[in-house]
């Protein structure tokens, strides 16, 4: 059941980054846009806090925490950016950004995709699932 809580938490996200695609940058990997879009109501959730506060967004599916970032930065523009899982920032640990990599989830479902660092300050490098590795030139 864990599992199915993480992957609806990642479509979730990715359909909750959806919403400032147009005031971010993002990088194409065959057809995979990271960062992923943020979630409707990530703006609302920050809107009376400052930088680096904690927030969350309720979603259909569930809560979804983060802490407030300014989005891109020279916007001023804050949003409520989904914290990671250490599963995530773990299977990146000595790692470089577009390098693949893979985990095995709490019910033993192996999981994979490609380092890549979050668009904020600070944001660790983490392990974008199913975002394909960049190629070796």
């Amino acid at each position: 059941m864990y599992i199915y809580k993480k992957v609806a938490f990642f479509f979730t996200m990715t359909i909750f980054m959806s919403s400032l695609h147009a005031i971010t940058t993002t990088t194409s990997t065959e057809g995979f846009a990271y960062p992923p879009p943020v979630p409707a109501g990530a703006m609302e959730a920050c809107s009376d806090k400052n930088e680096n506060d904690l927030c969350s967004v309720t979603t259909p599916q569930n809560e979804i925490k983060g802490t407030c970032h300014k989005r891109p930065p020279e916007t001023g523009i804050m949003v409520c950016i989904p914290n990671y899982s250490q599963d995530l920032i773990d299977a990146c640990k000595d790692k470089k950004e577009g390098e693949a990599c893979a985990f095995t989830s709490q019910t033993n479902t192996p999981l994979g995709g490609s380092c890549r660092r979050g668009s904020f300050e600070g944001a660790p490098v983490v392990c974008a699932i199913g975002v394909v590795p960049n190629k070796e030139e």
